[in-house]
């Protein structure tokens, strides 16, 4: 089952998908930044035999991130630039609306920060959110920086809408498509 609604229906519906027999494709990560849901969701998948699998969604680099929770990371930021509008605000010049963890960037804009949740996952940790708002972008752009004992990474993505869902991109909806197709393939290119 692939979900595409809301934080609110992963956390509704979730368990009841893995004990019906049914593997689970996430969309709304944000739910999962909520770590005592996470573990229900774990023990759910584990009981049910079942998997949950999180696509990319709007990011890039996931993979590489889970490189985390084997060798470390030492600072891992996320940087989300967005039109105040996406955010319900409105401002004449940029600005800093949240710095802080992941969860609670999700916990106060759940519809607009599911990528730092999907960063925590990969990486096996917590990171640093900015969320800013700026009149000036007319896309959303998510900056992730990394260091640790591999090195150090930027990655700088801006995503275009998605052409039926100007709410999403359209690189999370591919991403959905690029893991539904991996799970018949017999050879998966990533970790």
């Amino acid at each position: 089952m692939v979900e595409a609604a809301s934080v609110r229906a992963v956390r509704a519906h979730g368990e009841a998908v893995l004990a019906a027999g049914k593997d689970l494709v996430v969309m709304s990560v944000g739910a999962l930044a909520d770590a005592a849901f996470l573990a229900r969701l774990r023990e759910a998948a584990i009981a049910s035999g079942r998997k949950v699998r999180i696509p990319s969604g709007a990011v890039m680099g996931l993979d590489n991130l889970k490189v985390g929770r084997i060798g470390g990371i030492d600072r891992l930021v996320l940087r989300t630039t967005k039109n105040p509008a996406s955010l319900g605000l409105m401002v004449a010049e940029r600005m800093l609306v949240f710095r802080g963890r992941a969860e609670e960037c999700v916990k106060a804009y759940p519809k607009n920060i599911n990528v730092s949740a999907a960063i925590a996952l990969a990486a096996g940790q917590e990171l640093e959110v900015e969320l800013w708002a700026d009149p000036a972008v007319d896309r959303n752009v998510h900056e992730i920086c990394t260091e640790g004992p591999f090195g150090d990474a930027y990655l700088r993505i801006r995503n275009v809408p998605s052409p039926g869902n100007r709410a999403t991109s359209y690189l999370a909806a591919l991403s959905i498509l690029a893991l539904l197709h991996d799970l018949g393939e017999p050879i998966v290119v990533g970790t």
